[in-house]
């Protein structure tokens, strides 16, 4: 074993590390057996690899420390870089002492504790917590040194020193002989041992400065790991077959291996020489000792895996890969495309694809790269949509966005994403915000841009189909929506939201039309039911429901149970409409199979004539004409009951008709049945009727619950009408046959009419009642009367009817009738808030009221006065 200098308690006599003279050895030189500095014994001289080490022991309280000896011109380089070991937690107070002793510069460092790690595992090799442990203290070593500048580029076993019990090691990393600045002006001289050296080193004693020199430790601290499970270099793994072409040194088969020559298909790392690794080991090895340097993890992807991620491994990339840079992070093209699609990165998308003259540009690197050649050549249709006349009409600013984002999507060669997002999750959170959904839709509009979707197909199908079919969908459905003019039903739902409607996936709008149909049966909207009820709605249509369906009212949508209650209620009054047509057309042929009975006025007096004659032909003289009213009075009496049953059925059937009067027959049937048929929207023949009527009960019995819904009566036959009709027939043919038998029996003879006329019309001339009346004493005046003015026409009630001709009768009861010449006025006072009162006149030789109306007047009549009504000339004779 080879000692290396490592951390230790500072130094008891208060040493630090400023370059001080100091006093030399006897021959000027730091020398094996003799006291340097007067304070530290030098013991035998160490075999490490920078400078000249020596064992030494402290005087002053006999602790060992280590002196490293080298030349004085390598002091201003060496004296920086000790500076910044300062900075580092883990080495700060490795170094005891700096001092320059005439030629050589001198530097003493506290003895780590502890064995080193190659001794523990010449004892035994590590299990995978020991290795994980020794890999987090490392990192942490590794990364502070990174840090400051630094690397330690002699990462060995022999470096790295173990403390502790077995169960809970502590590991501690010394061996900073190599300790060099990563970042410098030339080129940076570092040994090369080719068990711990990374393949880029190999056969080189000078090496290039940069960010990807930090690598070499890396892929050490790999090594380091793999020794630690194997026991031993990897390289005495190498097959047979492979050694019979190779030096026997193992340092050879270990060279051979970095340049990975005449190995062949083994990997400088060898891990795939190992057997019966652990799936947590094998991706840390792989991953620390991939060839390519800008592939192999670095802080990020060892502190990962520690954290139980596994992040991507690049072992099998070609020893010269190139890999993008973001960040501590390293990638191929594709991934760092997608990398800056995502939400952390996308700001920076458009500087990463215009601004090709930064270095840490991908553009700049794709350009630096000559393998990228045709990756840029891939670039060009995305390029040349900045030029496209399709996105003449779009900003400078969104232009270029665009384009950056089909530039990365095609390095990717995977799912287009836009400000970080799939399109799609971009496009909702675009629209949610009211106030920009207007920018979102035009930037929309620009990304569904036929070159943009052409564009996007070959790599991303889901995305150029959801931009073209989806951006089309939502401007189609506004403007349905504006030729519907559904815009004044939406209230304050904006047209806008149509947009976010179209953007879930197609399924998901389809689920929703499929939920509305469940959950509405319609529109009361008559240009939305039309889109509602389409069978196979397109996708405009799908959507432009879909926004609907955010405030169903608002759009008049009706549940299928509303829907059902509202034909429950069109059939029942179509059925009781049905119901009142038939009951009038049934009334109508009741009355008709009667006319003699509820026939026209003058088919009713001209049966009663009829029937009189029948029966007076037979019986000469007032008898013949007292027994020919019989049948009349009985034809009466059957009216009289006919038209109270009918008065009664028309009530109950019809209650918002007008009362069945005495006069109405088979016309006004005729002429209500019309009504209803207009009304309801029904035939006027009876059997389609019919028809309609019972439809509508079982459309009605349907969609009520069983048991729950009375059916609507069917309308009345009117059979008592019937019967009445049926009677006055019956009782005709009786009559007509009772005549022409008696005609037989006794034919009537016209001069036993004539005698019995004469017999009844003698009488004997006897002082009558009527003697002792008065003659008519008021005589009409030759002066014009006084001229009434009348403010109308009045219809009087039945009961003012009668008490005025009761009161006329009574006027003139003392008077002769042939002798009364003039019409006398009726005053009947009405209840009014004006106190007028109304004018009926009365025919005193006939002692009836003349017709059935009067006139209304505003004054009442003194006794005995003319007046001048109209053409009429009336006598008030009231008291």
């Amino acid at each position: 074993m080879s000692p290396t200098p490592g951390l230790a308690a500072p130094c008891p006599d208060g040493a630090n590390s400023a370059v001080h003279p100091a006093a030399s050895c006897a021959d000027g030189r730091v020398v094996s057996g003799e006291v340097y500095a007067g304070a530290y014994q030098v013991g035998a001289r160490l075999g490490l690899r920078s400078g000249r080490w020596f064992a030494a022991t402290r005087l002053s309280d006999g602790a060992g420390c280590w002196l490293r000896a080298s030349a004085a011109a390598d002091e201003t380089r060496r004296t920086h870089v000790l500076a910044r070991l300062a900075g580092v937690p883990a080495a700060d107070r490795q170094v005891l002492l700096e001092a320059r002793d005439g030629a050589e510069r001198v530097e003493i460092w506290t003895q780590p504790d502890g064995p080193s790690l190659r001794t523990r595992i010449a004892e035994r090799t590590l299990s995978l917590g020991e290795v994980t442990a020794a890999v987090r203290a490392l990192t942490e070593t590794i990364a502070a040194l990174h840090a400051q500048g630094l690397g330690h580029f002699s990462l060995t076993p022999d470096a790295v020193h173990v403390t502790g019990p077995r169960e809970a090691p502590r590991f501690t990393l010394a061996g900073f002989d190599a300790l060099e600045e990563i970042e410098q002006a030339e080129l940076v001289p570092i040994a090369v041992d080719a068990f711990s050296a990374p393949p880029e080193a190999a056969g080189l004693f000078k090496h290039s400065p940069g960010p990807q020199l930090a690598a070499w430790d890396w892929w050490s601290l790999g090594r380091l790991a793999q020794e630690a499970v194997l026991g031993f270099p990897v390289a005495q793994l190498l097959p047979d077959t492979v050694r019979m072409g190779l030096p026997t040194e193992l340092s050879s088969h270990a060279e051979a291996m970095l340049f990975e020559r005449n190995v062949g298909m083994l990997r400088a790392g060898g891990v795939e020489l190992m057997e019966e690794l652990g799936p947590r080991l094998e991706v840390l090895l792989r991953g620390l000792l991939a060839s390519a340097p800008e592939g192999r993890w670095g802080e990020a992807e060892v502190r990962e895996w520690l954290a139980g991620q596994t992040p991507k491994e690049r072992y099998q990339a070609p020893r010269h890969a190139r890999f993008f840079r973001i960040g501590r992070r390293c990638y191929t093209v594709p991934e760092a495309a997608h990398v800056l699609q995502e939400p952390g990165h996308c700001a920076e998308a458009v500087r990463h694809v215009f601004a090709a003259d930064e270095r840490d540009t991908l553009m700049a690197f794709l350009r630096s790269d000559p393998t990228q050649k045709n990756a840029l050549e891939q670039l060009r249709p995305a390029f040349g949509l900045e030029e496209s006349p399709a996105m003449r009409g779009v900003g400078e600013a969104l232009r270029r966005e665009i384009v950056a984002a089909t530039v990365l999507h095609t390095l990717a060669a995977g799912e287009f994403r836009w400000r970080g997002r799939p399109i799609a999750a971009a496009a909702a959170a675009m629209l949610e915000d009211p106030a920009r959904r207007a920018v979102a839709i035009a930037e929309l509009k620009a990304l569904a841009a036929p070159p943009v979707v052409h564009l996007l197909k070959r790599h991303d199908h889901s995305a150029s189909v959801f931009l073209e079919a989806t951006v089309k969908a939502a401007i189609e459905a506004e403007q349905m929506a504006c030729q519907f003019k559904l815009e004044r039903l939406a209230g304050d739902l904006p047209v806008s939201e149509i947009w976010l409607a179209a953007i879930p996936p197609l399924s998901q709008v389809e689920a929703t039309h499929r939920a509305l149909r469940e959950r509405y049966a319609q529109s009361d909207d008559e240009n939305l039911q039309k889109i509602f009820a389409t069978p196979h709605p397109p996708n405009k249509v799908l959507v432009l429901l879909a926004w609907t369906a955010r405030a169903p009212a608002r759009f008049r949508y009706v549940t299928p149970a509303e829907l059902k209650r509202r034909q429950f209620d069109a059939w029942t009054r179509e059925a009781e409409a049905a119901a009142r047509l038939l009951f009038w057309a049934h009334l109508r042929n009741a009355l008709e199979a009667g006319p003699l009975l509820f026939g026209r006025v003058w088919t009713l007096a001209a049966g009663a004539l009829g029937l009189t004659a029948l029966v007076a032909v037979h019986l000469p003289g007032p008898l013949g004409v007292v027994a020919g009213l019989a049948p009349v009075i009985l034809f009466a009496a059957l009216r009289v009951v006919a038209w109270q049953v009918q008065t009664r059925a028309v009530a109950r059937r019809c209650p918002h008709a007008a009362a069945w009067r005495w006069r109405d027959g088979a016309a006004r049937c005729e002429r209500e049945a019309a009504g209803e048929a207009d009304a309801a929207g029904l035939p006027r023949v009876a059997s389609a009727v019919r028809e309609r009527f019972i439809r509508a009960n079982r459309e009605r019995a349907e969609l009520a619950k069983p048991g729950k819904c009375a059916a609507v009566r069917r309308a009345s036959r009117h059979w008592l009408t019937w019967g009445a009709a049926l009677t006055s027939w019956a009782l005709v043919a009786l009559l007509a046959a009772a005549s022409g038998y008696q005609a037989w029996r006794r034919p009537p003879s016209l001069e036993a009419h004539a005698a019995a006329w004469r017999k009844a019309t003698h009488v004997e001339k006897t002082v009558r009642e009527e003697d002792m009346k008065l003659a008519w004493p008021f005589k009409k005046p030759i002066d014009a009367p006084i001229d009434v003015s009348v403010r109308g026409a009045y219809s009087p009630t039945g009961p003012q009817m009668a008490a005025a001709l009761a009161r006329g009768r009574a006027l003139v009861a003392p008077y002769k009738p042939e002798t009364i010449d003039a019409l006398l006025a009726i005053y009947v006072p009405l209840d009014t808030d004006d106190g007028n009162g109304a004018l009926l006149f009365f025919d005193g030789r006939r002692g009836t009221l003349l017709g059935r109306n009067g006139v209304r007047v505003n004054f009442v009549p003194f006794p005995k006065m003319w007046m001048q009504v109209g053409e009429q000339r009336v006598f008030f004779l009231e008291k």
